[in-house]
């Protein structure tokens, strides 16, 4: 999907202002896996979660 000008505009004002409807900001997980009490704040939007195998990604996703 490509994106016009005025809506890469319009998104990073979003991104600017931290306007989003629907937004994960913190996710804190309370013993899952290999994670205690362990918070993961996201400042911008995410589109992706990037790690190693065994990382830890899935279960972040599982605490959404």
């Amino acid at each position: 999907m490509k994106l016009s000008p005025n809506e890469i505009s319009e998104e990073l004002e979003r991104v600017r202002t931290g306007h989003y409807n629907q937004f994960i900001r913190r996710l804190t997980l309370h013993k899952a896996r290999g994670f205690v009490e362990q918070s993961v704040e996201f400042r911008n939007p995410v589109t992706a979660l990037i790690g190693t195998n065994g990382g830890g990604k899935s279960t972040i996703l599982a605490g959404c």
